[in-house]
């Protein structure tokens, strides 16, 4: 894991936990934050060369803090 400091907040029913350096809790490794799997939608110009992208779309994935 990369020496930086990542701070984290979670908030749910008016209740916070918070992890990082310095709080009650401490993140010993995350995975799943790097650059997921993605869909783009494209149609073909009609009057010329190329294609229009129309949408575009960043698949599920799974986020994994311990």
């Amino acid at each position: 894991m990369d020496t930086k400091f990542l701070d984290l907040k979670f908030e749910s029913n008016n209740r916070v936990l918070k992890i990082g350096k310095g709080k009650p809790y401490r993140l010993l490794s995350i995975e799943g934050i790097e650059s997921g799997e993605y869909e783009i939608y494209t149609t073909d110009n009609v009057m010329g060369d190329g294609i229009t992208v129309t949408n575009r779309r960043i698949k599920h994935r799974s986020i994994i803090l311990e």
